[in-house]
């Protein structure tokens, strides 16, 4: 059967089905019925026997109905015998198509005729896109009269809103907008862009269907799309010359779109010339401008649209015109890089010496904008020999020339042509030390930007080397402060005072140090700085170093021979502040003469060491301050025990380490010979109760390991067992004999330890070991580091009758 519909054999095909094969069969591997078949194969005597044997002329195969896939076959005869067998002349095929659209977009009148006398909707379906009068209207222009008769509406509009008159013209079809026109189509009708039939008559350049449309009285000639803009402003756009023509006698030649634009302002942003040209003939205002002041004029050297700007110049328009920033179009052109047009302002005679609101010129603009680089000499060269009066000499509302901005400008330094762009504008500035603002010269912005190429420039052509701006910098401590180190080797090789000192007493080589620059530090000491100058916190380039924890540098300072003692007016050494930090060099400082007794109100390196241990855990600056014999008692807080200190300062020393939690200095005044049984004046307590109550679990065994008399012991010991919060210290106390010392002097202690609820202390006082959960125990303050460890029962022999002396 599928061989019989592909072959055309009609009678064979017949009698197969009355034997008994299935008209409605669907070839699996085309996936097509034998009706689809026998329509692609125009085979009409097969699709008459299928249809004779009721075959569904509805079934969609392949997205088509029969019916549609005659249509697209363009078989007038099989369409007949369709319709005639009952095909339903508007189904609709998967993609919501009928038969008519189909024949309308593939141009075939004498289908749609068909189709249309057998009744098919002239408006369409509602699910279907488009309508079948802008199907033609694009494709088949000769069906809209017979569509229009059997009553298609004229304005319907599609899912984008177009019409047909807007499909027309959209197709550049002046047969289908005459055909709508005469039907009486609504002109002014916008689409989903708020586009008329008119402006896309503009855009496309359709003179011939502008003219058609504007000759209609009915027409909005002024209608505007959703950016304001008209047909004329397209047309200017556009360039369409002819269109334009056509739409200036009625247009609204000065109208501005929402962004104030006229057609002469768009015109002149896309070098439409000879529309520009046209509109100006036409009597258009080329004077006018934005809210912000900005003319045609204007955007035509920002676009570097030189004929517009010709023409706009020839016309009348205003050179001098400024806008709000009261910059002229001479600006815009060097701002946006309209080299053209701002070489073609100049010779028309544009002011070179106009300035802006913040008092730039032209030429300024030019330099702070980084322009092309061949441009930039030609520019340069052209404003300065043209200029009667010395434009380079004019400065803006901060102060700056034209040679401060290109010194500001980085960029020039990295370009080609920096030297002679340097020495161009060197050449016509009469006074090179000239300042701004804040005092800084031209060598001073080169300095602080690492213009290296203006600076070379500046520093040969005389410029003074040691002014000082408001601050009192000169231009080596800004070239110190930015770190740029080739800057201060062209200034130090032109001898400039290198121990100048800023306001705040800085020199060049503080700032080199505040800035970590080891180049520049080194440059400035190889070139004979002065290493012991005082800023005005009296801090030297070392004590700064130190203080911004740049040992490398510090130490290139000590060995320059930098004063290692100085203190600033807080007291504080270079020493003092590596001693607070993770420091390798200050056996090295000390080894060159540093004095680790130096004190800052009463403080020692050794106390700051002491004091950044306990946040840090790092004991090597108390190790190494000790070893070179720094005095403990020196490191504690009370200022009684400073100087002189006498064994009831150590006393005192004491009891406040303990209190602190200062395990290392307990030891030391331990080993000093410090009264371990004191007692403090204010709390009754005594330096064991005082870590207890505090938690100092490393203060406590370092007490621990020195002999206390049995009744403050006990006395301690009951402390900790009677006040639960304290439990968890007590396996801190029953070290060595104390367990046996305890039922000596208390003969019922396992029951009050038992009726205290201590666990710790039962077990110890019966003589066994209280395995404690480690969540319960009071953690060390710091990793036990210093020496051997600290317990009695650690100790060998030899350290034992070291640390354990009788107290006094």
């Amino acid at each position: 059967a599928v061989l019989c519909a592909k072959q055309g054999l009609g009678s064979a095909l017949s009698i197969l089905i009355k034997q008994g094969v299935n008209p409605n069969y669907e070839d699996r591997q085309e996936q097509k019925t034998l009706l689809d078949i026998a329509i692609e194969n125009n085979h009409e005597a097969c699709v008459q026997s299928l249809i004779d044997s009721k075959a569904n002329l509805e079934k969609r195969t392949d997205r088509n109905t029969p019916l549609t896939s005659a249509v697209q076959h363009g078989n007038v005869r099989i369409v007949e015998m369709l319709l005639n067998g009952g095909a339903r002349v508007d189904a609709l095929d998967g993609n919501m198509h009928t038969a008519l659209s189909f024949a309308l977009e593939n141009g075939q009148s004498n289908l749609a005729e068909l189709l249309l006398n057998r009744n098919a909707n002239p408006n369409g379906i509602g699910q279907q896109l488009s309508t079948p009068l802008i199907s033609a209207a694009s494709f088949c222009p000769s069906a809209i009269p017979l569509l229009i008769e059997k009553g298609a509406k004229v304005d319907a509009q599609d899912a984008l809103q177009n019409t047909g008159l807007i499909a027309a013209v959209k197709a550049s079809s002046i047969e289908s907008v005459n055909y709508l026109i005469e039907a009486g189509a609504n002109l002014n009708i916008k689409d989903s862009a708020d586009c008329t039939a008119l402006i896309y008559s503009a855009i496309g350049n359709r003179d011939l269907i502008a003219k058609a449309l504007v000759n209609n009285e009915s027409l909005d000639i002024n209608a505007s799309d959703r950016l304001g803009q008209n047909a004329l402003m397209h047309a200017a756009i556009q360039n369409s010359v002819q269109t334009l023509e056509i739409l200036l006698p009625k247009a609204d030649i000065d109208l501005k779109d929402n962004n104030e634009l006229t057609a002469v302002m768009h015109a002149a942003t896309h070098n439409s010339t000879e529309s520009l040209k046209s509109l100006i003939t036409a009597g258009a205002n080329i004077h006018l401008s934005k809210k912000n002041g900005i003319t045609a004029l204007m955007l035509a050297a920002q676009h570097n649209s030189t004929d517009s700007l010709d023409a706009l110049i020839q016309a009348g328009a205003d050179m001098e015109a400024q806008d709000e920033q009261e910059r002229t179009a001479l600006m815009h052109a060097a701002i946006d890089k309209g080299n053209a047009c701002l070489m073609r302002l100049i010779e028309k005679g544009a002011n070179l010496n106009a300035q802006d609101k913040h008092g730039r010129t032209v030429l300024m603009h030019i330099l702070i904008c980084s322009p092309q680089l061949h441009f930039i000499l030609e520019s340069l060269e052209i404003l300065l020999n043209k200029n009667n009066e010395n434009i380079a000499a004019l400065q803006d509302s901060k102060g700056y020339t034209a040679l401060m901005h290109a010194a500001s400008n980085s960029y020039l330094d990295r370009i080609e042509i920096a030297n002679e762009v340097a020495k161009l504008l060197i050449k016509h500035t009469s006074n090179l030390n000239i300042v701004d603002n804040k005092g800084n010269t031209a060598l001073m912005h080169a300095a602080k930007e690492g213009n290296q190429s203006f600076a070379k420039e500046l520093i040969q052509a005389k410029s003074d080397l040691n002014l000082q701006n408001e601050k009192g910098n000169t231009a080596l401590i800004l070239a110190a402060q930015k770190g740029n180190y080739e800057v201060g080797e062209l200034l130090i090789k032109a001898d400039a005072d290198l121990n100048v000192q800023n306001h705040y007493g800085e020199t060049a080589l503080m700032s080199a140090v505040r800035a970590n620059n080891v180049i520049f530090t080194k440059q400035l000491i190889a070139a004979g700085a002065n290493l012991n100058l005082q800023n005005k916190q009296g801090d030297t380039a070392l004590t700064l170093a130190a203080k911004n924890c740049r040992e490398d540098i510090a130490e290139l300072l000590m060995q320059a021979g930098a004063d290692l003692n100085v203190q600033n007016h807080d007291g504080v050494t270079a020493l003092m502040s590596l001693a607070a930090q993770y420091s390798q060099t200050i056996q090295e400082f000390i080894d060159a003469g540093a004095d680790i007794d130096l004190e800052r109100k009463g403080f020692t390196a050794l106390y700051t060491a002491t004091e950044f241990s306990k946040k840090s855990y790092h004991i090597g600056n108390i190790r190494t301050l000790e070893n070179a014999g720094a005095e403990v008692l020196r490191t504690l807080k009370n200022e009684k025990i400073y100087k002189n200190p006498t064994q009831k300062d150590s006393d005192l020393a004491l009891l406040q380490a303990a209190k602190e939690g200062d395990d290392f200095s307990v030891r030391e005044l331990l080993k000093s010979g410090a009264n371990i049984n004191i007692r403090s004046r204010d709390t009754g307590l005594t330096a064991l109760e005082l870590a207890i109550t505090h938690g100092h679990s490393d203060v406590i065994k370092e007490l621990m390991c020195y002999k206390m008399t049995p009744c403050r012991l006990i006395k301690s010991i009951r402390f900790a067992v009677e006040n639960p919060k304290y439990h968890n210290i007590v396996p801190l106390l029953f070290v060595n004999d104390i367990a046996k010392i305890m039922i000596k002097h208390q003969p019922d202690a396992i029951s009050w330890a038992e009726n205290n609820q201590c666990p710790a202390a039962v077990f110890a006082l019966r003589g066994e070991e209280h395995d404690l959960n480690k969540n319960e125990c009071i953690s060390s303050t710091r990793p036990l580091q210093l020496s051997t460890p600290l317990t009695a029962l650690d100790h060998s022999p030899e350290s034992e009758s070291d640390r354990r002396k009788p107290s006094r």
